[in-house]
This record gives C-alpha cells, structure tokens and sequence, in this order.
C-alpha cells in the first residue's frame, strides 16, 4: 500500500516554524506568559493536524482559536488592565522615571517667576538677563562672571549681583527712542551695523532657498 506526500504533515511543520520563532521572540521581551500562550496555542495546532487520533477536532480548531483571540483574550486582557496600572510611565527604568519626576514642578500662583536668557560678553565672560514674566518692566541684568565648562560650583562662592535695567535700556523700542532723543550711540543689538548684517543675512537665505545655491557672505 503506498501513501502519497504528507502534505498536512507539511504544511503544519512549515507553519509552526514561524509560530515557535515568533513565541522565542516575545519570551525575549519579557512578557513569560504571552509567550506561553502561544506555546501552548501552538502546540494543540501541531498535535491536532498531526496525530491522526485528533482528526475530530480539526476543523473545530480554527473556531476554537478564533473564539479564544477574539473573545476570551479581549475579556481577560481587560480585567487585567482594569485591576493594573498599566501604562507607558510604568514600563520605564528607574532612572528614566526619576528623570520624569523630577520635571514635574509646581509654582503657586502668587510666586514671581522670571524668563533668562545668558549672554556672552567680551573676555570671554557671561551676563544673566531676566525678565519677569508677570511683568515685562521688571528686567534685571547681572554683572559680567565667568563660566567654564566642567567647573565644579563652589559653595563658598557669593550670589551673583543682579540690578535693575536703566530706564532707556529696558526693551529694544525704549533704547531705540532713547538714544535718538539724546543722541547717544546705539547698543551693539540695536546699530546700524549689526541691522544691516542681519539683513544681508535674511537676504541670503531668501536667495539660497530661491536658486538652491549656498550664498556666501
């Protein structure tokens, strides 16, 4: 008596090929009993298209899969989810959720807050400006201070001063009406000299992003 090519028998090896490998991958990611699950799934469907003692539930096993992927996993997925916290902010490493802790910050509604943008200045040395944000007025500018990058803080070492921005020089509309009425000199951010190196600038990159060519200044 001959028998023809194990088709079946085929056809189920090929497909559980490519189940086993997808169970060791999730087993990799640590989630031990969705991997099991697939195991176990897919161990059944080998057995039940295999072994010819199981060929009562062959054509059951398609329905009976289904019903479990579509029904049962759904229901018992849910209620784990609803008796878990279970969220992105949970699934992170101990120093990626402190660094996220300590982001959040709270400020009560009467505190005075303040915006600062650090400036260089010649000599290598910085200046702190602040504003604040409550009240655009209020500006106030520090002496100049060194910054090294690296550098240690010192705890011995004094506040730096802060003082408030003379009238005329507390936003660039002021300074600008200021120096014209009293005929005194711009500042660097307000003179002619740097208004027209910012626009030969902005006109250089109108002109790059028209022809696609790098301009040089």
């Amino acid at each position: 008596m001959t028998h023809g090519l194990p088709i079946r028998q085929l056809l189920a090896v090929l497909l559980a090929i490519p189940a086993f490998a997808l169970t060791f991958f999730v087993y990799q990611t640590g989630n031990i009993y969705v991997a099991l699950a697939l195991l176990v799934v897919t161990c059944l469907g080998v057995y039940t298209y295999v072994s010819p003692s199981a060929s009562t539930f062959r054509y059951l096993f398609p329905g009976f899969l289904g019903f479990g992927l579509f029904v049962i996993f759904p229901l018992v997925y849910t209620i784990y989810i609803g008796f878990t916290k279970y969220s992105s902010e949970n699934l992170l490493t101990f120093d990626r959720a402190l660094s996220l802790f300590r982001q959040e910050t709270f400020t009560v509604d009467t505190a005075i807050s303040y915006k600062y943008t650090l400036y260089s200045r010649d000599g290598g040395q910085y200046a702190l400006y602040l504003e604040d944000e409550k009240d655009p007025n209020k500006r106030f500018v520090s002496e100049a201070f060194n910054l090294e990058p690296g550098a240690k803080p010192n705890p011995n070492q004094g506040p730096i001063k802060l003082k408030p921005l003379p009238a005329g020089r507390r936003n660039g509309p002021e300074h600008f009406v200021h120096a014209l009425r009293r005929g005194e000199p711009f500042m660097d951010l307000c003179s002619a000299e740097t208004g027209l190196a910012a626009q030969e600038i902005l006109s250089a990159g109108l002109k790059s992003e028209r022809t696609g060519r790098r301009i040089y200044l």
